[in-house]
Order: C-alpha cells, then sequence, then structure tokens
C-alpha cells in the first residue's frame, strides 16, 4: 500500500511540473485582436499576427497572407519580459513585460497609451 501512495505521488509532483514547464510559453502564432490608443479601440488590426519559433525567430505580417517582418525575440518567464526586434528597427520593437490572460490570452503596454491584445492562432 506504501509503495501506491509513493507511485500516486511522485505521478502526480511530475505532471504538475510538466504543466508548469508547458503553460505561459510564447512559442508558437498569434493574432493581434485587439490594440487600444488611450482607451480607445483601434479599428485597423484585423488578420495582424506574430509567430514566435522555438528557436528566436520572429515572423509577423499585416495580414494571414503576408509575412513583412522578421527579426529575433527572448523570452524571460520569471520576469515575463519579453524582447523582439529587427535589424531594420520597425516601431514598436522593444522589451515589455506580458500579461497573461490565460495560456492562450496576453497583452502587453507599448509606452505609457497603447495596449496590446494577442490570441494565439491554435492549429486544427
Amino acid at each position: 500500500m506504501k509503495h501506491i501512495k509513493v507511485l500516486i505521488l511522485v505521478v502526480t509532483i511530475f505532471s504538475f511540473l510538466s504543466c508548469e514547464q508547458t503553460a505561459n510559453s510564447i512559442v508558437g502564432k498569434w493574432e493581434i485582436y485587439k490594440v487600444e490608443n488611450s482607451g480607445e479601440i483601434d479599428d485597423e488590426v484585423t488578420g495582424r499576427w506574430m509567430e514566435f519559433s522555438a528557436d528566436g525567430v520572429l515572423k509577423g505580417g499585416n495580414s494571414s497572407e503576408t509575412t513583412n517582418r522578421t527579426g529575433k525575440w527572448t523570452y524571460d518567464k520569471e520576469t515575463k519580459s519579453l524582447w523582439f526586434g529587427s535589424e531594420k528597427e520597425i516601431e514598436g520593437e522593444g522589451t515589455y513585460i506580458i500579461n497573461w490572460t490565460d495560456e492562450n490570452t496576453i497583452d502587453f503596454t507599448v509606452g505609457e497609451a497603447r495596449k496590446v491584445y494577442l490570441k494565439r492562432i491554435l492549429e486544427e
């Protein structure tokens, strides 16, 4: 009976550890679904996306058919700091603190008044 309890405890611990390692992973494709500028919603964001590859490569586009931005990214899970940039130094690149609503929804603030909302694009 002791062995069964120990086995259940070990399995439970490992299941929590594996969930923690995959939770809040920025890797994947994200749609920018809303941008607020000083509290007002920007209607010009439909179709914009960003893809964070596991190798640190960043891609993005203004529509689902285009890839017009490439660069690099890093993410620190402890501080929730996301940095992304490119050689072109496009406006909006830099370091941001990510707020996780859930594992598929995040937001971050650019400057003092612009808030960007992203949701993970789940592959079917």
